[in-house]
């Protein structure tokens, strides 16, 4: 979701970084490009342990964090570019469509309200309904089986490299599209073919 079909990557940097500097946390940038496409959760525990000064509530701080999202999703979120339009041409010429996110099931509905989504998806997983996020292959393992396909069967449109090698362990073939990561990153993580955006994608589909 994030990255693909909402452009909220800036956002979600934004909101973690004023996180950071309200709970002392002095963290490198770099830590963003490791943990991108996985779950908050897993990228505050290594923040809080590794760059944390003691004493921080996970809870209070994942809270605030989200918090600080939400405002800047409500004045600022927009679709990716072309995002709605491949939405509806994917509909048509696929069986079935998921959403796999590393998001918050109240994040992921969010966007769906905002978008007006809920009615073109046939199943969603959201990072707190799994208890291995990405890049472990559990998403895609169980959206997969929530569509009634095989992994193998399935074709996943991922910007991170986290996603993508969560994807490829799952067994699907995987479509890195370069709104986050460049192409060679994607590449690198094991994506099977590169796009530069999705109008690119529907062209080919």
């Amino acid at each position: 979701m994030d990255g693909v079909i909402v452009d909220s990557e800036k956002l979600h940097f934004q909101s973690e970084r004023e996180t950071c500097d309200f709970f002392g946390i002095n963290a490198p940038l770099e830590v963003w490009d490791e943990f991108r496409g996985t779950t908050a959760k897993r990228f505050w525990h290594h923040l809080v342990e590794n760059y944390g000064n003691g004493g921080i509530d996970m809870d209070e701080l994942v809270e605030y964090n989200y918090r600080k999202y939400i405002k800047l999703a409500e004045e600022k979120l927009e679709l990716v570019a072309g995002a709605l339009e491949f939405i509806k041409e994917a509909k048509k010429k696929f069986e079935k469509l998921a959403v796999a996110t590393s998001g918050r099931k109240i994040s992921q509905e969010n966007v769906f309200n905002k978008f007006g989504l809920h009615d073109f998806f046939d199943a969603v997983i959201t990072g707190d309904q799994v208890e291995n996020g990405k890049p472990h292959p559990e998403p895609y393992l169980k959206t997969s089986e929530l569509l009634g396909f095989e992994p193998h069967e399935c074709l996943v449109i991922e910007d991170s490299d986290n996603g993508i090698k969560s994807a490829k362990a799952a067994g699907c073939y995987a479509v890195g599209i370069t709104t986050t990561f460049n192409a060679q990153r994607l590449r690198e993580a094991g994506a099977d073919k590169i796009i530069a955006n999705l109008q690119e994608f529907s062209e080919i589909m």
